[in-house]
């Protein structure tokens, strides 16, 4: 005969303090150490699924930052068509973050950045790449113009008009 042994615990503080929650992730936690082939244990720390929380945020952070500092942001365009007739090319452009070849939107980072105050460095540099790609447009021959979603928060901000017209001067882009 083979005797194993399994044993399910749980870390007992404030989010887990009833005897009711204590039995059953206890009970969890045996299920876990036994569905792995018993002879081991598993203790259930709630406070690891906060740091995990907390982990994966600074992850998303520190992507973000780099991101504004390399070449991890990219814009693409979507036509816009105008159906008062106005002349010209219009486009939205669209905010993504480039990670390991995958296209991310920004509903998956734009909460953090706000949480963690890099909304307006995001905002800034949408504005700043859209001048510049404007002026690519206009050495080109094509009169282009560019819809940008920004923060409500930007729309305030001095130095975000402060950086539109230094990028239309720097670019030689008419503010129109």
């Amino acid at each position: 005969a083979s005797i194993t042994a399994s044993i399910g615990g749980v870390q007992i503080g404030e989010k887990i303090a009833s005897v009711g929650q204590v039995l059953n992730k206890a009970s969890d936690s045996l299920q876990a150490a036994t569905a792995l082939g018993g002879n081991r244990s598993e203790i259930f720390d709630p406070g690891a699924v906060d740091r995990a929380e907390e982990e994966r945020i600074e992850h998303w952070v520190q992507r973000l930052r780099d991101a504004l500092q390399g070449e991890g942001f990219v814009l693409h365009y979507q036509p816009a068509v105008n159906l008062q007739g106005v002349s010209g090319e219009e486009y939205e452009g669209l905010l993504r973050l480039e990670s390991s070849g995958e296209l991310v939107t920004p509903q998956s980072f734009l909460g953090i950045a706000e949480d963690n105050g890099l909304l307006d460095g995001i905002d800034r540099w949408v504005v700043s790449r859209a001048i510049e790609v404007i002026a690519e447009r206009m050495r080109s021959g094509h009169d282009t113009r560019m819809l940008l979603k920004i923060s409500p928060a930007s729309f305030t901000d001095v130095r975000l008009l402060q950086l539109i017209g230094q990028q239309l001067a720097a670019h030689g882009v008419p503010g129109v």
